[in-house]
């Protein structure tokens, strides 16, 4: 398919849900993206899941739309995209290594039943290394034995967080 269409008519007919628009949209912009994702993203999959994210939200929303240059509404959402990426990965690493404590406390608790108070030491030691809410959180939890929500309700977020 070789259609040649301006700007203003690729969006009038993208608005209209012209399938065709879009395609077009689609193909003369994928590529660039996915380059522009890469740069930022280390694995392919994810920048090119991150871009096919961006398209199925210009679908969605193509009624909607008010923008007069795709170029730049598509790398800004990209962009946005990249962003939210990179925080996601970042939260995802601080749980592995909160993770990775708690599988280190329990296997040196199962060898250290006969000396609990080795084992609080250990764990003293390595709550120390949390961040300061992180490790009241977890304070609550081990000394006072309370719940994620009535953890969460006595230091005011949410259950989720």
């Amino acid at each position: 398919m070789t259609y040649q269409f301006d700007e203003i008519e690729l969006l009038t007919q993208l608005r209209s849900g012209n399938e065709i628009a879009f395609e077009i949209i689609y193909r003369k912009y994928v590529s660039e993206l996915i380059r522009f994702a890469r740069k930022n993203i280390p694995l392919k999959e994810d920048a090119d899941e991150l871009v096919q994210d961006v398209f199925v939200s210009l679908w969605e929303r193509h009624q909607d739309l008010n923008i007069t240059s795709f170029r730049h509404y598509l790398f800004r959402a990209v962009r946005y995209k990249i962003i939210r990426h990179i925080q996601h990965e970042k939260v995802k690493r601080k749980y592995e290594e909160h993770y990775r404590f708690f599988e280190v406390a329990y296997d040196n608790s199962l060898e250290n039943e006969r000396q609990p108070e080795i084992l609080e030491k250990k764990i003293e030691a390595l709550l120390t290394q949390l961040p300061e809410r992180c490790r009241y959180a977890l304070q609550l939890r081990l000394s006072e034995n309370l719940s994620n929500s009535e953890i969460a309700q006595r230091i005011n977020i949410t259950k989720k967080t």
